[in-house]
């Protein structure tokens, strides 16, 4: 992609050979978040820590 200029090597200039054929990165329509314990996640739904539980609220994206 080298004779490609800055922006449409950014947005096209990933080699990416997707097992599925997808031409591009696919979009997730859904998200799970890892916790070290139970007792972490109650934390954080009680809003005395922070992180993430559902993706509409505190969406890091």
């Amino acid at each position: 992609m080298g004779q490609y200029g800055f922006n449409t090597t950014l947005l096209h200039g990933i080699d990416n050979k997707d097992p599925f054929g997808a031409t591009h990165v696919p979009i997730y329509q859904s998200s799970a978040f890892r916790h070290e314990s139970a007792e972490e996640l109650e934390q954080i739904f009680a809003n005395k820590a922070m992180g993430f539980s559902y993706t509409r609220i505190n969406n890091q994206v």
